[in-house]
């Protein structure tokens, strides 16, 4: 790979980072001008990363989908949480009806037709790549490596953080229960059922918290720092926080009030 072509792969790699950024900046703030403005910030991100994609051979392609395709992936599903500004423009009346009608509208094209646009590219999934798919065990999104595919998609994947193995999937399977009415309380199991779960939680807060207090060493985030799984960091924003995974370019850490993505550059 030629130094030129390293430097606009860096340079995209910065910019995702940065609109990262920008991104939960404005979702923190509660601003909705702050939000319109970052959301137009993607799209040109996207055309930047198809371009380099349609310029690359077929192994340059697969790594750059693992690198900077998943950092995408995280930036949509980050900036799913952006207000969404509704745009459109003033409709006219009919002269022979009250009711207001479109302008204009497209053209219906034959399914034959030879103009249609080629359709895009999907992703290409191999055994022993990696694909960010729902951990029923970590009960959250993680990153898995594919050990089975099906059809061009993941079929059984394991999880890097748990190494459970389980069908790919990228939310939380629905309980085929969930529908049925509840079952009667008994006197026996009210005290219990009921707040069973919470209790669990609880306790699992409270430990994670106390594991926090109670670390020796904390040091402050340093993007150039080396992490590793495990290390108790101290977040200037966001506090104290454990570190569960290290990816390229940004780190997982789990802090109290949940699992954020941090950037390293």
């Amino acid at each position: 790979m030629s130094d030129d072509r390293s430097l606009v792969i860096q340079k995209l790699k910065d910019d995702i980072f940065h609109v990262q950024d920008v991104v939960a900046a404005a979702i923190e703030s509660g601003e909705r001008p702050k939000q319109y403005a970052a959301g137009p910030l993607i799209p040109p991100l996207v055309r930047r990363y198809e371009e380099l994609l349609s310029q690359s051979e077929a192994e340059e392609q697969s790594a750059l989908e693992r690198s900077i395709g998943r950092f995408l992936t995280d930036l949509r599903r980050q900036a799913s949480g952006l207000a969404q500004q509704v745009s459109g423009r003033p409709v006219e009346k009919a002269a022979d009806a009250g009711q207001p009608f479109l302008l204009s509208r497209p053209q219906a094209v034959s399914s034959y037709s030879s103009t249609l646009a080629k359709p895009k590219t999907k992703p290409k999934y191999a055994v022993g790549s990696e694909v960010e798919a729902w951990c029923g065990k970590c009960k959250e999104l993680r990153a898995h490596d594919i050990v089975a595919v099906l059809d061009d998609m993941p079929k059984q994947v394991i999880c890097t953080f748990c190494k459970s193995r389980h069908g790919f999937r990228t939310e939380p399977a629905r309980s085929s229960t969930s529908d049925a009415p509840a079952p009667k309380s008994t006197p026996s199991s009210s005290g219990r059922s009921g707040t069973g779960k919470n209790d669990k939680a609880t306790k699992e807060r409270l430990q994670f918290e106390k594991e926090l207090l109670d670390a020796t060493t904390a040091p402050v985030f340093d993007p150039r720092d080396n992490f590793k799984p495990g290390q108790i960091i101290a977040h200037p924003k966001w506090g104290r926080g454990k570190i569960e995974s290290v990816l390229r370019g940004s780190i997982l850490v789990r802090f109290l009030d949940g699992l954020r993505q941090v950037s390293r550059q």
